[in-house]
């Protein structure tokens, strides 16, 4: 391991700031040496520090800027010197972000020293165990506008005459992010806001030794704790506290010191805003002596401990809504809509059917029911009084099979009138009507009867009719006796239209019946 000295103010990775040119790796402890140092990308090293030693002046800081991420590897990685210096000055500009990891330690003995001073606009992590000094002073200085987000315990070491060296110290409107355990030590709070920003801590916080508080708020900004908050060992030491007009917001437990309450009295304005449970600790003081207080917007179960008169015997003060289900009736069980509770701040919501829709003599709420919903009757009301319903239908193919058979039967005698001899639907077309006339006998034209009778009539001259009539006498006679045939013809053709027209109807009619007995013959065949 060796010591690597800063030659002059530059970029930790350049040569030339180094001396020897060397850049200190990890295995090396890199000193200030009174200059600053600019952490520009990503470096691995034993420690840094801006302490003195033999050949090396106190003083400098290593400055974080935008992207860098140092990791100091010693159990002791970054050593805060007796000089008013900060070993870590970031300057990180909005919208960016610097990492440094690795446990501190302050060991200076000059007032007012921040051994992470944090002045800018962007988002500044550090993850790390930290030691506070016992002079005047804060482990984390804020004062700028933006984000410092620390991972770690906090252990404060204030006392020297009357010094207060806080763990994180926020002066501004800023944020500081804090996961881990943290605790005020003598005169020294581990958490203070002064200014309008806001402290959020996700871990337990305690209050410490003589006016030691855990986590005050002191201005008009705000702190939330998510934890256990305990009451220190010495007087006045809370654990938490607001004492400004600002806002404390506690969700988890608050459990009293052996010597101070969780929660201290603070400023008459002040707007705490507590979850519990509240528990008396080992010093039977009672945990909450805030001058006002309410509760948190989410409650988780809760109660409040509180000494019988004998000053041995606990009991718990619960809240309806929080009570344990074991010991309180749950909304679940409680009828729907009925409101409960000494505040009645609790609704039921268990739906329970009215009496008339119960089984009679079935209990329902603080009556019995009067309605008659047996499975029999329930069965019989809806026709189904044999319960079967397999049986039941089971019994429908055979019911259909029935009334079809003889709807069938029906349709089948009046079928069978329309069959010919032959057993098939008898049919007359107009092909048949077409071929009875053109196979009927011809119509003589008047001439063709005119001869025929004329050759006859010859004839005739030569046998025994010596007084025939003359052939004109005969033509005219003839053609009279036509013209009343043409006209009888002419009826003969009228009445086979008439006839035509109706049988075509029957016709249409069989064409139904033998489509709707071929669709009935085709079904009962699936």
């Amino acid at each position: 391991m060796a010591n690597i000295l800063a030659a002059q103010t530059g970029n930790y990775g350049t040569g030339s700031t180094w001396v020897g040119s060397v850049v200190p790796g990890s295995a090396d402890i890199a000193y200030a040496n009174g200059f600053n140092i600019t952490i520009d990308a990503t470096y691995t090293v034993g420690a840094i520090s801006n302490a003195s030693g033999t050949g090396i002046t106190a003083g400098g800081s290593f400055i974080p800027a935008n992207g860098c991420n140092l990791t100091c590897v010693n159990a002791t990685g970054i050593i805060q010197g007796v000089t008013g210096n900060s070993t870590l000055a970031p300057n990180v500009s909005s919208g960016q972000t610097a990492t440094v990891s690795g446990n501190l330690l302050n060991q200076t003995t000059v007032a007012n020293t921040y051994p992470v001073n944090y002045s800018s606009a962007g988002t500044f992590n550090f993850n790390g165990n930290t030691t506070g000094a016992s002079t005047a002073g804060a482990t984390f200085y804020v004062s700028g506008s933006g984000t410092l987000n620390t991972t770690g315990t906090i252990t404060v070491n204030g006392g020297t005459g009357n010094a207060s060296n806080h763990g994180i110290l926020l002066v501004s409107g800023g944020v500081v992010n804090h996961t881990g355990s943290i605790a005020g030590g003598s005169y020294s709070n581990g958490a203070y806001n002064t200014g309008t920003g806001t402290i959020n801590i996700n871990g337990s916080v305690s209050g410490g030794g003589t006016n030691a508080v855990g986590a005050q708020n002191n201005g008009t900004g705000t702190i939330n704790i998510t934890g256990t908050v305990t009451g220190g060992y010495t007087a006045n030491s809370y654990g938490a506290q607001n004492s400004g007009g600002g806002t404390l917001t506690v969700t988890g437990s608050c459990v009293s010191g052996s010597a101070a309450a969780a929660i201290g009295p603070g400023a008459s304005n002040q707007n705490t805003r507590l979850s519990g449970p509240f528990i008396v600790g080992v010093s039977s003081l009672n945990p909450v002596v805030a001058l006002t207080w309410k509760w948190t917007s989410t409650q988780i179960p809760t109660y409040y401990e509180v000494l019988s008169a004998d000053g041995v015997t606990r009991r718990n003060l619960y809240t309806s809504d929080n009570i344990p289900s074991a010991n309180y009736p749950s909304a679940l069980n409680v009828r729907l809509g009925t409101k409960y509770g000494p505040n009645l701040e609790n609704t039921g919501t268990c739906a329970v059917p009215s009496a008339s829709a119960v089984a009679l003599g079935t209990p329902v709420d603080n009556s019995t029911g009067t309605a008659i919903l047996s499975a029999s009757s329930l069965l019989s009301a809806l026709g189904l009084a044999s319960g079967n319903l397999d049986t039941q239908f089971a019994a429908i193919p055979a019911a259909v099979r029935t009334n079809l058979t003889t709807e069938l039967a029906r349709l089948d005698a009046a079928v069978s009138s329309r069959l010919a001899p032959n057993g098939t639907l008898a049919r007359v077309t107009l092909v048949d009507y077409t071929n009875t006339l053109i196979n009927a006998p011809v119509v003589p034209q008047p001439g063709d009867v005119a001869a025929a009778v004329w050759g006859a009539s010859t004839r005739s001259l030569t046998t025994a009719f010596p007084s025939i009539p003359s052939p004109s006498d005969n033509a005219a006679a003839v053609w009279g006796a036509s013209i009343r045939s043409v006209t009888n013809l002419t009826q003969i053709a009228q009445a086979i239209r008439t006839d035509q027209s109706l049988e075509l109807g029957r016709i249409a009619n069989c064409a139904t019946v033998e489509t709707t007995a071929n669709a009935l013959s085709d079904a009962l065949s699936q």
